[in-house]
């Protein structure tokens, strides 16, 4: 749903699949968009605004806390009231040891009725993101854009690709595996690394909360 490099093609029946028909005989095709959205490309585009707009940013990490954090458990789960039935907590039983296989299959159906929480990786509060102002981030590209003019005579130059990863300003790119991908850094504090031969993000990871 974040993905814009795929355009959201996702959501179009291109290859003409038959899901049936509703119930007033119309037939079953893409994925009906909501009137803000003219087309899928436009949908995942806005998508991915909203989800890496600054409000957004502001307050991921507290959704962090709840789902990943230490919130997930114990006295602080119960402080924001962020509990929920025992069988979904991960080791809360080991189905392996049950031998009863009217009780196990009691337990996997519980389950998978409520669902598993995810495994729990943080246990102290997650930093929030600092974000960079405007002013600075166009002061930072306008310093890259005199740097990168001065190194070469562009004119040369062909594109090969073109991606939008970042959210803030590269500051600084690197070519790996003898030209086959590409390693970009940025101030949003994340690493990218796209592939020249798919034209795809490879890889990314957050390299601190800078």
């Amino acid at each position: 749903f974040y993905d814009t490099e795929q355009k959201g093609d996702f959501l179009e029946n291109s290859y003409g699949i038959h899901f049936g028909y509703r119930y007033d005989g119309t037939k079953v095709g893409g994925v009906q968009l909501p009137p803000w959205a003219e087309c899928p490309e436009i949908f995942v585009t806005k998508l991915r605004e909203a989800l890496e707009s600054d409000i957004v940013s502001r307050q991921l990490h507290l959704w962090i806390d709840l789902i990943f954090g230490y919130k997930q458990r114990g006295v602080e789960a119960e402080k924001a009231d962020n509990l929920f039935y025992y069988l979904c907590y991960e080791g809360s039983v080991n189905l392996d040891m049950v031998q009863d296989w009217n009780q196990r299959h009691a337990l996997e159906v519980q389950i998978m009725e409520f669902g598993q929480i995810p495994k729990q990786i943080f246990h102290s509060p997650h930093p929030r993101r600092t974000l960079t102002s405007q002013s600075s981030l166009l002061k930072h590209s306008t310093i890259l854009s005199d740097v990168s003019n001065s190194w070469c005579d562009k004119s040369i130059l062909e594109p090969l690709h073109f991606c939008h990863s970042h959210k803030e300003a590269i500051t600084a790119v690197a070519i790996c595996g003898e030209g086959i991908s590409v390693a970009s850094v940025g101030r949003d504090a994340m690493l990218k690394i796209h592939s020249l031969k798919t034209g795809r993000q490879e890889r990314s990871a957050v390299l601190s909360s800078m």
